[in-house]
């Protein structure tokens, strides 16, 4: 039967599909069949109802609240916890659930993710335990009951299934604190299944990248709807109110640069250029320039790159234009939440609106905590007063947004209600915790925006204050911050299972312990806790022996670890893929790496790399930098190219150095790489969205024999 004509067709078919020309093909048909108008099919009559017959009612049978069990106990059910809280545990640690008892106080069931959470003080302080004191404070300690049903990395479908199961507990009310982690990103390696395939085709298609963004909005606010109907419908079949809460995020102290995608022509070589211009002229001060120029860039990338938008809010804070900046910064947050690499949740405008209409059609009570935090702010916007980070609350954004809540949940109760939520404010207590675990919050703040925060201008994100800020609070602080300085000196290939490593950060039932085992040397941090007085002031001193090039004669700077910045590392920043790549891409026009030497002679470098091209054969410098003075210029290709600069001993300084590669700017190829990209999507390949400026195979320090 080999020879049978249709198995002959087969195999021509196949070698013909077998092409890169031929799957497009193919591809393309699938594209235009899944874009076709779908014929409304009429509707079939279905099988006749079956006669009513009466049964006796029976009451469903219990099914899990999380990782709690129900179980029966006496003639009551309780839910339990099969195990206790573990390292990294995202669940709240209370080993067991009741209903609510007839004739209790008034329940209050908290769903949320880690804002609502407590995230760096939990399980010790949380949003419910605030909430519980201040209406206690407020009403008697026997009137409210609130259950902290919060977890870490909540998802909106996890919501619809917990809020589903959370009315077995017989809540008088459901307090939902969520929306941080409803945007979702583009993902483009593939997309997941057949269809968002084809949509993310047909989308960049329609629109090119602000199709692909328009797509990831979408699809946040389809999952955010169904959560949102679903917790309709959970409340209203046990009689409960809901209390929906609209988070707010850092938009004073926390920035979230990503560098733009593929612009058409030269957009990416203006782009760049304009960015060099406006860091300078914001660094004048020249305010009026940089908003001018700001915003050129932002007509210039269609308004989808975080990093314009931020550029434009320093400058109209500087210029005392309030309302502008806020506009500005909110503009920040949406634009990274489409191109959101490495993850950083947020919510974004789409939600806010989402929230604040589903609060109107579904009869939910509204918390609008941006409208509460924009009257709390410590300046025109709202920062570290209030949060820790992007979106986690301090101390007192705890005490302002729960007593907001408590404004709401007196209103829906007593009557008359006990005024709004400024009135309580002032007769509540501030949270109070014990100084370590205040001083260990504060520094993980340091810490995460050491490792996370990405300044629109390039630069170290600001961690002195959230350091200096420990220190003052005492509690351990300066020996906490000691020993996470030294467990940077630990060889890299333990330096996330350390022994003193672990002692800093292994500490069941936190959630946060990946602030502590990232692999990186962190100098930025580092020097941030010299500046405050750790370790004598010197940052490197300690990194020496395991880590110098001299100690060592040859460094993998290519390595994890001597990335500048956690953000900088492949895996975390580029949006290709999945998986791990073989080189180093660099999607800034300056890659840069912590070089650890004790300067006592001159150092070479072994470089492998080559410049991206699209076009044709490319061929231009590369200039090398030692803490930023050029020391040396290699001239690379579209080829593997192989070079050993010389990095002198005067450029050195003993410790920490930091070497720079500064690439030159992309080729003006907007248009094919678009098209590429359009090609690879039709094919279902992954693809980078972002110009790379150059690819690296190989980054070697050695030191020089001494003669």
């Amino acid at each position: 039967m080999s020879d049978h004509p249709r198995r002959l067709a087969c195999d021509q078919l196949a070698r013909l599909l077998a092409t890169e020309d031929g799957l497009r093909a193919a591809r393309l048909r699938q594209l235009i069949d899944f874009l076709a108008p779908k014929p409304e099919k009429p509707a079939l009559p279905g099988p006749p109802a079956p006669p009513l017959r009466a049964r006796s009612p029976r009451a469903p049978a219990p099914t899990p609240i999380g990782p709690w069990k129900p179980e029966g106990k006496g003639d009551q059910v309780v839910w339990v916890r099969a195990e206790g809280p573990g390292l990294g545990d995202p669940w709240p640690p209370q080993p067991e659930l009741r209903p609510k008892a007839p004739g209790g106080p008034f329940r209050i069931v908290l769903l949320g993710e880690s804002a609502a959470a407590g995230w760096f003080y939990a399980p010790q302080m949380t949003p419910a335990g605030v909430l519980q004191e201040q209406l206690a404070q407020l009403t008697g300690p026997n009137a409210y009951e609130v259950l902290n049903l919060a977890k870490v990395d909540l998802t909106a479908g996890e919501l619809m299934a917990l809020a589903t199961a959370a009315v077995q507990l017989r809540p008088d009310a459901l307090l939902v604190y969520a929306g941080n982690n409803w945007p979702q990103r583009f993902r483009n390696q593939p997309p997941p299944g057949f269809a968002g395939s084809l949509e993310a085709a047909a989308a960049f298609r329609a629109d090119g990248m602000r199709g692909l963004a328009r797509l990831a909005e979408e699809a946040g606010l389809r999952a955010g709807e169904e959560a949102l109907r679903r917790l309709a419908g959970a409340a209203k079949e046990v009689g409960a109110a809901v209390i929906l809460v609209v988070p707010e995020v850092n938009l004073g102290a926390w920035e979230r640069a990503r560098p733009p995608v593929w612009l058409a022509g030269d957009g990416c070589r203006r782009w760049h250029t304009m960015h060099a211009e406006v860091v300078g002229l914001l660094r004048d001060g020249r305010l009026a320039e940089t908003a001018e120029a700001a915003q050129r860039m932002i007509d210039l990338d269609q308004g989808l790159c975080p990093t314009s938008h931020r550029l434009l809010a320093q400058a109209w804070l500087g210029l005392g234009r309030h309302r502008e900046a806020a506009q500005a910064a909110r503009a920040e947050v949406d634009a990274r939440a489409w191109d959101n690499t490495p993850q950083m949740p947020g919510l974004t405008s789409a939600v806010q609106t989402l929230l604040r209409s589903a609060a109107r059609e579904h009869g939910f009570r509204l918390v609008d905590l941006p409208e509460v935090f924009a009257e709390q702010a410590e300046a025109p916007l709202p920062g570290r007063r209030l949060f820790l980070d992007y979106c986690h609350l301090s101390l007192q954004g705890m005490k302002v947004s729960m007593a907001a809540v408590a404004a709401e949940v007196l209103a829906m109760s007593q009557a008359p209600p006990s005024g709004a939520w400024r009135e309580l404010l002032a007769k509540v207590s501030d949270p109070v915790v014990p100084a370590e675990l205040e001083a260990r919050a504060q520094v993980m703040a340091a810490l995460y925006g050491a490792h996370w925060a990405s300044p629109a201008d390039g630069g170290a994100p600001a961690i002195e204050a959230w350091i200096d800020a420990a220190l003052a609070t005492g509690g351990g602080a300066r020996e906490l911050i000691e020993g996470y300085a030294r467990s940077r000196a630990a060889p890299v290939e333990v330096l996330l299972v350390s022994a003193e490593q672990q002692r800093v950060f292994a500490q069941p039932g936190r959630a946060e312990h990946h602030i502590w085992s990232a692999l990186t040397l962190d100098p930025d941090a580092l020097r941030a806790m010299a500046r405050a007085g750790i370790g004598n002031g010197d940052p490197g001193a300690a990194l020496l022996p395991h880590h110098g090039v001299e100690a060592r004669g040859r460094v993998d700077l290519l390595q994890e670890a001597h990335h500048w910045r956690l953000i900088d590392q492949p895996k975390a920043n580029t949006s290709a893929t999945d998986n791990r790549l073989a080189y180093y891409p660099a999607l800034w026009p300056v890659a840069r790496f912590c070089l650890v030497s004790d300067a006592s002679r001159d150092l070479h470098l072994d470089l492998v790399a080559r410049l991206p091209s699209l076009d044709g054969p490319r061929q231009e410098e590369v200039a090398v930098a030692v803490n930023g003075t050029e020391v040396a210029r290699v001239l690379l290709s579209s080829r593997w190219t192989r070079a050993r600069p010389l990095l002198p001993q005067a450029a050195l300084q003993p410790g920490i150095n930091e070497l720079a590669l500064c690439w030159p700017l992309p080729p003006a190829s907007g248009d094919l790489a678009l098209a590429r990209i359009g090609e690879r999507l039709d094919l279902r390949i992954g693809v980078e969205l972002h110009p790379v400026f150059g690819e690296i195979a190989r980054l070697r320090a050695e030191a020089m024999n001494e003669s």
